[in-house]
This record gives C-alpha cells, structure tokens and sequence, in this order.
C-alpha cells in the first residue's frame, strides 16, 4: 500500500514464506536464484559415502594450486584484500567510516561514485550474535535529496514486521541489490542491532558495487575482444549440491559452492549447515547474495560481493588465490558442457582459466563429486555471467592464512 509523505514512499508488504509451498515473489521469480538446472546430463550417480558431504578432495579432480587445512581465524571482521578494484565497467568502494546516529545505528559515509549508477549491490560482514539489519539509500544525480532508506538485508531476524519499506519513486530492492529508476550518484549504508545494545563500529565491514546498467551490453562485446589471461588454476573440493539430499538437493548451488570455497579456504562445514546458514527465511531461498558472504563470515570465512566484466579482473582473483563465486542465468543451449539444458538463476565455482579461453569451474549441479569440475568456454561464460550482471562471491582465507 502507499502511504503519504513527501518522498510517497512504497511500503511493500514482504510474507514470511514459511513453508517451500508458499508463493514465490516476483523478483526472486525473475532472478530464479534456487531454481533447478534443468534437464541433467550427467549419466550415473554413484553411492556417495555418509558423511562424505559429496565431496571429493580438491588433489583429486584439479592438478593446480594447492588447498587450505588447518586455518584459524578470530571470526572478527577484517579489511579484505582489494584484489581487482578497476573492473572496466563495476566500480567497487569500501565503507571506511560509520558513525553512531543518535537511534544508536552505525550510519556509513557518503559512498560518492565517479560516474552515475542504476545499480548498487552491498555487502557485509558483521560480526554480532546478536539480530541486526541493513538498510540503503541513494541519491539522485542532481538533486541534494535523498531516497528513505530501504530494507536490504538482515541476520538472525526470524520474521519481519507486516510492513517494511523496500522501495519509492527512485529505487527499489529486488531481494538484495537496489535498482533505480534514474541515474544516481551516492549511496549510504545503515546498520542497526535488532536489540538493546548499538552494534560497535569495529565490528562490521562492508562494500558496494556501482553499476550503470545501460552501459551493459557494450562492455560484454568490448569483453569478448579483450586478450585472454595467462593459464591460472586453484585446486578446490568438489562437492554436488545432491548430497544435501532429495528435500533440499535442488536448491543449494549457492550454499554448495560456499562450502566448496570455504573448503578450499580450510574451513570444512557440511553442505547441508551451510544450507541452513544460508537459508533467507524471508523468501525461502537460499540464494541471497549478501546472506551468502555473511553466512560464509559466521563459519570463519570473510568475503564481499564484486561484479566483474572483463576476464584480467577474473585472473587478478584466481591469482590472488581466491576462486570466485559466479551467479549464472542460461537460456537453452548457451552453456555448452553444462549438466543441465538452461538455468533461470545458479551459482558455480570459478576455479581457474585454461588456454584457449577455457573456464575452469566446479558445477555443483553435476550428479556426482567426480564429475563437478567442467570446462566451459569463455564466449559461452560471457553471455550466462558477464551479460547477467557478473555478480560473484569474493570469500577470502581466515585471518592469517594464505591460500
């Protein structure tokens, strides 16, 4: 419903999905993040042993780089490392100052991007055992206003209240990145402990990504012309979203492929505690974007969410020895080598590029450990993963490990 007020602010009405029967909303439909690859390729699918997880070690199935064991970390938020900060299209920066608001939330400052953007996807770390959420808000290019602040994302908050405010004139949240209607020039994150006591501002870190989403298609096609990097290859444990069973098995890429990272990082978690790390109770999906790094933070494993649009930021990651997360959207036939014939939303694992503009990647969505690493080809990736927004995971190593 609408209610007035001088910005007429949207309040839209979020239902608890409290069970997989209730209705799905609209942007998760669009996005389609837990959809289920269809029609599987793969043929036979051994017995995988209890407790294995479905994963086969990473010395197994890939013959570079070398996993993490035995990492250890304070679980304390951390400065990640800037691997790839000039993506030639996504403009990411780090908040680097929040301040105390008088309601005892932790206002950010001005986030002021070099160019206007239509799209701004945040991300955190909070280290708090105790409920908070995220809100955002933006301000159009040329005005001195601001949007209201809108929603975005929350932890350990069972249910919303009836009405939560998640759009206006300006912008609006499509589950967890704020598209605008018109150019803007800033954003502004605000985090507030769902309880009596104020997060501290040494407790949280978080990022955004600017993008203007009009210049999309001309960046894919300049992409495609770009020199193909030097061969770089990670050695992470495969894992087939499977495992985690029939109830749930088609609906975990994105807590599979967090497992797989977190592996590869040291940090060993069952796919199926991932999946219920993960979980976004809210729309009942499990592929939430900054739920994902955050659910990944509260197992040892810190990371933001970056867009990428040219494969030398691609590399710059692999390099730094951190595979990338990699949120895919496929019509019939445009990932060739794929376990499925088309995906409306899923999440895989970039572990590596090979001569020739060979992809390398962990398919959590093969039927088997053994068959999960796959080789797709980069005209292929661009389309399904440059052309859809280039969104991707970051997780890095626990504090002072190196991978």
């Amino acid at each position: 419903m609408r209610v007035q007020c001088p910005r007429r602010v949207l309040l839209i009405a979020v239902a608890v999905a409290a069970n997989a029967g209730c209705a799905t909303p609209a942007d998760v439909a669009r996005r389609g993040p837990d959809m289920e690859p269809q029609v599987a390729h793969d043929r036979a699918t051994p017995p995988v042993g209890e407790g294995s997880g479905g994963e086969v070690p990473a010395g197994e199935v890939s013959a570079g780089g070398a996993s993490v064991a035995g990492a250890t970390t304070s679980g304390r938020p951390r400065d990640l490392i800037d691997v790839s900060t000039a993506d030639p299209l996504h403009e990411h920066q780090p908040v680097t100052a929040l301040a105390l608001d008088p309601d005892g939330s932790l206002v950010s400052e001005q986030l002021v991007a070099s160019t206007a953007f239509t799209q701004c996807l945040p991300s955190w770390n909070v280290d708090s055992a105790a409920p908070f959420k995220v809100e955002i808000r933006t301000r159009p290019q040329g005005s001195d206003l601001w949007t209201p602040w809108l929603l975005i994302g929350d932890w350990g908050v069972a249910q919303r209240p009836a009405e939560v405010v998640t759009a206006c004139d300006e912008a609006r949240i499509a589950v967890d990145i704020l598209e605008a209607s018109s150019p803007q020039d800033r954003a502004q994150l605000r985090f507030t402990a769902c309880g009596p006591s104020p997060l501290p501002p040494g407790a949280v870190r978080a990022s955004v990504a600017f993008t203007d989403e009009r210049l999309l298609e001309e960046r894919v096609a300049a992409a495609s012309a770009e020199p193909w990097p030097l061969p770089v290859q990670l050695s992470v444990p495969a894992r087939t979203q499977r495992a985690a069973g029939e109830d749930i098995g088609h609906r975990v890429c994105s807590p599979t492929s967090v497992a797989m990272v977190a592996a590869f990082h040291g940090r060993r978690v069952p796919t199926r505690t991932m999946a219920n790390t993960l979980l976004d109770p809210h729309f009942n999906i499990y592929g939430n974007w900054n739920r994902a790094v955050q659910g990944a933070f509260t197992h040892g494993v810190p990371g933001r969410l970056v867009r990428l649009s040219s494969w030398q930021s691609v590399a710059d990651y692999l390099k730094a020895g951190r595979p990338l997360i990699a949120s895919i959207r496929a019509a019939p036939g445009e990932l060739r080598g794929a376990p499925y014939e088309k995906t409306a939303g899923h999440l895989l694992v970039i572990t590596g590029l090979g001569l020739g503009g060979v992809v390398l990647v962990n398919d959590p969505a093969a039927a088997w450990p053994g068959v999960v690493p796959r080789r797709y080809m980069r005209d292929d990736m661009e389309q399904v993963w440059f052309r859809n927004g280039g969104v991707a995971y970051a997780l890095d190593a626990p504090t002072g490990v190196s991978p």
